[in-house]
Parts: C-alpha cells; sequence; structure tokens
C-alpha cells in the first residue's frame, strides 16, 4: 500500500511539473523577450491615463481681528478659502460647546487629534472635520475646526472638502500657525 502511494505520488509530481514547464515555454513563446515578466503577464487597469491635477497655491487677501481673527485667502483657481481665530467665548466651557454645536450642523467626516501650529507653539488639538449641506453652487461646503484649550478654537472654512485639506496641507497655512 505505501509503494503504491509513493508511486501515486511520484507520477502526479511529474505531471505537475511536466505542466509547469509546458506553460512557462508557452509564456516565454509568446512574450517579445526570451524572459516573461510580470509587467508583460499582467493587463493595465485602464488605457487612460491618471488624471493629474496641477498643486492648488494660495494666497493671502487679508486679515481682520476683534474677538478673534478672520483671515481670507484665495486658491489659483479662484476660490476662496477662510482661516478663522474665534474667542468669542467666555469660558472654555462656551468655546467647547461652541465646536458641539459647530460640527452638529453638518455631517463628521473625520474626527481625531492632530498636531496643530508650529514651532514651540505647537500643541496637539482635538480636530473635526465637517461637511455640510449643499449650497447655491451645488458645492458641500467643509470645515476643519481645532480645539486645543481655553476660550478660543480655530477652523478653515473652504466651498468644499477637497479645498479645505488642499488648504490645510498648504505652506500658507502652515506659515500662518
Amino acid at each position: 500500500m505505501r509503494r503504491l502511494t509513493l508511486q501515486l505520488t511520484i507520477v502526479f509530481f511529474a505531471l505537475t511539473l511536466s505542466i509547469g514547464v509546458a506553460c512557462a515555454a508557452e509564456v516565454a513563446a509568446n512574450s517579445e523577450g526570451s524572459r516573461a515578466s510580470l509587467g508583460q503577464l499582467t493587463a493595465p487597469l485602464s488605457s487612460r491615463r491618471a488624471r493629474t491635477r496641477k498643486k492648488r497655491t494660495f494666497k493671502f487677501v487679508y486679515r481682520t481681528c476683534e474677538s478673534g481673527c478672520y483671515e481670507k485667502y484665495e486658491s489659483s483657481d479662484g476660490q476662496e478659502v477662510s482661516l478663522i481665530l474665534a474667542c468669542h467665548t467666555s469660558t472654555a466651557r462656551e468655546a467647547r460647546e461652541e465646536v458641539q454645536r459647530m460640527t452638529s450642523e453638518g455631517r463628521v467626516v473625520r474626527k481625531g487629534w492632530r498636531y496643530y501650529g508650529r514651532g514651540r507653539r505647537r500643541k496637539l488639538a482635538e480636530r473635526f472635520v465637517a461637511v455640510y449641506s449643499k449650497d447655491e453652487s451645488g458645492e458641500e461646503p467643509a470645515k476643519i475646526l481645532w480645539y486645543v484649550e481655553g476660550i478660543c478654537f480655530s477652523y478653515i472654512e473652504a466651498g468644499s472638502l477637497q479645498l479645505a485639506l488642499e488648504f490645510e496641507r498648504s505652506d500658507v497655512f502652515a506659515k500662518a500657525n
């Protein structure tokens, strides 16, 4: 019985090996070169080229400060982005409630902790990314809010989530903090 099992195993091994060699020879014959590479064996996912978008740049337009600061920026394609430092509450509890109110008006798509600011002023802040219902232009405006501590909080206000996230990643925003 053992001998029969051993013979069958050898036959299946030889058969598998010969099929593998035959398939490899077929692939090599069909490829342009003498050796087939993985790139030649796979087809592209799409025949269209990937759409590359030019990186947006932002320029400062104006700033006004009263109980906090309001800064307006314009993107290279003419869209407006606002950066607001809001300090119009008298207690930290009221500031926290105001952040909660602003996020509850929209749909929070991301929430977490992230470092906010640069250098010595860099602090760990609670970050909310919220999308709001469509406006007159058909876009869904977005806000990115940060709350560190105390009576102030900051947020970016933009016409779309993509625009707000691009502004947050920009050098202009990094310098503004």
